[in-house]
């Protein structure tokens, strides 16, 4: 009779022994193994398997055998076991299955009828292990593979088999194609090219419930994406980027911030419709983004670019969003050229006949730096901000005009007497962020910006899939990228006040802006890395006295000082004394 303990001591040998013909018949059966791979490739993974093999020894007798199975440090119950001895759903690691293939192959029994020993049956060894038969017969089929597994572990399956490998295949062609030609490919393009290559094979399969289409059995969630990825050999060629420390200083301004807001809130009681923010955010002509999938081990990775420079041509994108959400203000494109006149628009013939093509929905200036200035703002004042209130038939400083809140970051070309004039002209306290802290409490920065900026690349990507050729070819001048970049920003810029108008709500919150002024709803205020910060003691704020800091409101320092005197009153018997002083409007910078 042959070793008993010889089939554990194949989990340490270098290779594989001779099988005895008396073993059981599913661990003596000769597989076909795999097309031999290339003999570097061979060498590396035997010496990988000598290590995994010889790392985790096996005991060498039947007793340390079913000892080392119902070792308490190896198995775990998942959720749908109990603590009162159930035995279903419990997970082993590889030492513990080539334990009891071991055991269940060498145990032996004496036999009184044939009157020698003899092995023991399946069941009874299941029995011995507290295990169920299906579970050993699973093990001892996939012998091999167990052994192949690392030391400790417990699943061998990497991941779950492709569902759908038609529609993965016409995908991984159509990226390999849009890579050939420079395409940047996104999750987003990957995603929304499957939804599509899903749709025309099995067109039965998708059904439109509201406003979205709904494919039955696939969701093209983060899981199949990775999966997907994996199975086609495919990789992300961009490293993350690391985090920046924040400085401590920063709490101290934000705190202060958040102080004269509150208190600005209290004295003027501003309707949400009223509370706004401003931002100006640089936009290229051409999203060439560093990140782009293709396949593993390719030395070039190329993107193509339109035109020479595109993606460093810049345009500005000025962007007001209120508190309640509702879109109310055009968003405000800042091109490259001369202007020539008051409006900020150059008197040119062929941009004149340019400016007709531009999208309604978007404001057009110019600017020989294509960036916001006191004369844009001036014009943007007058223009665009004016009219974006719920109540635009008021005149210019009409005494009956609501008072409006602004909050919007130190910029030169927004402090000069000229643009603090024009708010105080239509009761506008504008609330200017502290240096530096615009990424923490900074609507536009915290939200709105990303969302829409991922809006108007994917508009550009679906042009791009739509007219490729075009595309390839260069057939696009400046003027034509102008015109399509408005129709974009228009379309993005509805988009996500239609869909996304609960996430400008919750940012305005997020940030303290729009909250009661007795603090109940204070817990929502969430500020990137100062979980925190409270309003506190805003009743006894006082403006900021050190040298060097910046001006914390479009009031003179007389004027500031005014407000921070003034504790509102909560009684409503003296409510008069909370009337507006139509003189006393406020604007807040750092």
């Amino acid at each position: 009779m042959s070793n008993p303990f010889e089939i554990a001591a194949q989990a340490r040998a270098p290779a594989t022994p001779s099988v005895p013909i008396s073993m059981h018949r599913a661990l003596s059966a000769i597989r076909p193994g795999p097309k031999l791979k290339p003999l570097a490739e061979r060498k590396a993974l035997h010496a990988l398997q000598l290590t995994r093999r010889t790392a985790a020894p096996i005991a060498a007798t039947v007793d340390g055998l079913l000892a080392q199975f119902k070792s308490k440090e190896g198995n775990e119950l998942d959720s749908d076991s109990s603590a009162n001895g159930d035995i279903r759903r419990r997970s082993y690691t590889r030492e513990q299955k080539l334990a009891a293939i071991g055991y269940a192959a060498t145990k032996q029994e004496w036999n009184e009828k044939q009157q020698q020993m003899v092995p023991i049956s399946r069941k009874q060894a299941c029995r011995d292990l507290g295990i169920e038969p299906i579970q050993l017969r699973k093990w001892t089929k996939n012998a091999d593979k167990i052994r192949a597994l690392s030391k400790g572990q417990r699943k061998g399956k990497l991941s779950h088999p492709c569902k759908y490998p038609a529609m993965e295949d016409r995908l991984h062609t159509l990226v390999l194609e849009k890579r050939k030609i420079g395409r940047r490919v996104g999750e987003n393009w990957i995603r929304r090219n499957a939804k599509i290559e899903f749709e025309k094979l099995w067109p039965h399969k998708v059904t439109i419930e509201g406003k979205k289409k709904v494919f039955a059995g696939m969701s093209f969630s983060d899981g199949w994406l990775a999966g997907f990825l994996k199975r086609k050999h495919l990789s992300l060629r961009q490293p993350t980027k690391k985090a920046q420390t924040v400085p401590e200083d920063f709490k101290e301004k934000i705190i202060s911030w958040l102080q004269f807001n509150r208190r600005a809130m209290a004295k003027f009681n501003f309707e949400l419709s009223e509370i706004t923010n401003m931002d100006q955010t640089p936009i290229s002509f051409e999203f060439l983004s560093n990140k782009t999938y293709d396949t593993k081990g390719v030395k070039t990775v190329f993107v193509k670019q339109t035109g020479s420079g595109w993606d460093r041509r810049q345009a500005t994108l000025q962007i007001l969003v209120h508190a309640d959400g509702i879109r109310r203000c055009k968003p405000l494109l800042i091109f490259h050229g001369k202007n020539q006149d008051h409006r900020q628009k150059p008197k040119s013939s062929s941009l004149s006949k340019e400016y007709k093509l531009y999208d309604p929905r978007v404001e057009v200036m110019f600017n020989p730096k294509a960036w916001s200035n006191t004369d844009l703002m001036l014009e943007w004042i007058k223009h665009l901000y004016t009219p974006s209130t719920n109540y635009p038939y008021f005149p210019r400083n009409s005494i009956l005009r609501p008072p409006r809140f602004l909050s919007l970051d130190v910029f030169s070309g927004q402090k000069t007497k000229e643009v603090i004039d024009s708010f105080k002209s239509i009761r506008c306290t504008t609330s200017f962020i502290p240096g530096g802290t615009t990424g923490f409490i900074q609507v536009c920065d915290t939200a709105v910006n990303r969302s829409l900026k991922a809006r108007i690349e994917e508009l550009a990507d679906r042009y791009i899939d739509e007219h490729e050729v075009e595309w390839v070819e260069g057939r696009y001048s400046v003027g034509d990228r102008r015109v399509l970049l408005t129709k974009w920003v228009g379309q993005a810029w509805e988009d996500m006040h239609t869909e996304d108008g609960d996430m400008i709500r919750q940012a305005f919150k997020q940030v303290g802006l729009g909250l009661p002024v007795d603090g109940s709803q204070d817990h929502e205020i969430k500020i990137k890395d100062f979980p925190e910060v409270q309003v506190g003691n805003w009743r006894d704020w006082q403006p900021s006295k050190k040298e060097g800091d910046e001006l914390q409101s479009n009031l003179t320092p007389e004027e500031v000082e005014k407000l921070a005197s003034e504790i509102p009153v909560d009684d409503e018997d003296r409510a008069e004394d909370l009337e507006i002083d139509m003189e006393d409007t406020i604007v807040v910078e750092e």
